[in-house]
């Protein structure tokens, strides 16, 4: 059987360490670890690049350039091989200078327009608070729904390990409270539906805890697990809530009673927050409004593609999928144009079908060449 040659494009090959490298270069090695033995002498590729990764740490925490170069002596050869002999880097400089008549037949880079910042409100009446006043809020806020081992009895500590299960409790209530703000910067409606998902999950605790008391509970303990929110588009904080997942607290270990009463003052602050949040209607959310206005913009002045057509295309980016539900919900039937949304839980579109090929072609037909294709509506395009 002839094996499968490959050619790896990508703008980042090492995007967080040299694992990232390490993951492609084993597509095409079949994932042996001595693949380039014979070929390159290079022994393993897992050590090769491990060992590398650790001299770039400590060359970038060291000063002094005699460190440094007594550290780029300990790197040896074997990393440099397989960067000469497996990875090709092109710039856009390099290209433009030595690829002049390949970029002619192909077409030019297109011109970098520089980009726009722009800070909008949130609340168009202005009855919302600003960034920096939630921020002050937040960063008081106890969320002891996520902090059970600040509640565990002086002569129960020892069996918890309470040091470390603080320090792990803390970190996650951090990364809690940055998510908040994430999802306001993200949008309004995201911030809403997370103020309600936490108050619902301090609801729950709360009822646990009232059973417990009124010995009405058949379960008397509490898996850290159950305290983590269900839904979540953040990477970090998934990270995060990974902390404490195997640890169990029985409520007889607990004071239930102070647990309770910061449950309650956290839930009241959260409660007010979310219905604050809540009122700011699609009529009133001053993010979307300045949005309305760029696009609005964009389909009455559009931008000329290199054939001098109009391009109405516009892409919007967003950190959670929340948000991006919101928006197509509030621009569907406003644009007047045929809009997509695309997210890892759901695809959907005002034409065609809500498949993310479909959506695809009727939004770039001239690059995936939707002419070649039958039985496919080219009346229209997504813009």
């Amino acid at each position: 059987m002839q094996k499968t040659k490959v050619l790896l494009l990508s703008a980042t090959p090492v995007n967080t360490d040299l694992k990232d490298l390490r993951n492609q270069l084993a597509f095409f090695t079949q994932g042996q670890d001595n693949a380039f033995q014979e070929s390159l002498g290079i022994q393993s590729i897992k050590a090769t690049l491990d060992n590398t990764q650790k001299y770039f740490k400590e060359w970038s925490e060291r000063s002094g350039a005699r460190h440094k170069n007594a550290l780029l002596e300990k790197l040896g050869s074997d990393f440099f091989k397989l960067l000469d002999e497996l990875t090709i880097a092109r710039s856009r400089k390099h290209i433009e200078q030595y690829y002049q008549a390949t970029i002619e037949a192909l077409g030019q880079f297109p011109e970098r327009l520089p980009p726009i910042a722009i800070c909008s409100d949130i609340d168009l009446q202005k009855q919302f608070l600003s960034y920096q006043a939630l921020n002050k809020s937040i960063s008081q806020y106890k969320l002891a729904v996520f902090n059970p081992s600040a509640y565990v009895r002086a002569e129960h500590q020892d069996h918890y390990q309470i040091k470390q299960s603080q320090q792990q409790e803390h970190y996650l209530i951090g990364m809690m409270k940055v998510n908040f703000l994430k999802r306001l910067e993200s949008g309004v409606h995201a911030f809403a539906q997370t103020m309600e998902r936490t108050v619902t999950k301090i609801e729950a605790l709360e009822n646990k805890i009232t059973r417990f008391k009124t010995a009405q509970s058949e379960n008397p303990s509490l898996d850290f697990a159950e305290l983590n929110p269900e839904t979540l588009d953040d990477e970090e904080l998934k990270e995060a809530l990974q902390i404490g997942q195997k640890l169990v607290f029985k409520f007889a270990h607990l004071n239930v009673d102070a647990w309770l009463s910061d449950l309650r003052k956290d839930k009241a602050q959260l409660q007010s927050l979310h219905d604050a949040a809540k009122a700011i209607t699609i009529e009133r959310d001053a993010k979307l409004a300045k949005l309305k206005e760029l696009i609005a913009h964009k389909i009455r002045q559009p931008t000329t593609n290199k054939d001098n057509k109009p391009n109405r295309k516009i892409l919007i980016f967003t950190a959670f999928a929340d948000t991006a539900t919101y928006l197509y919900k509030a621009l569907e039937t406003w644009a007047g144009v045929n809009i997509a949304m695309v997210s890892g839980h759901t695809n959907k579109t005002t034409f065609g079908k809500h498949d993310f090929e479909d959506i695809l072609m009727h939004f770039s037909p001239r690059s995936k060449e939707l002419d070649s294709f039958d039985n496919i509506d080219k009346s229209q395009e997504i813009d």
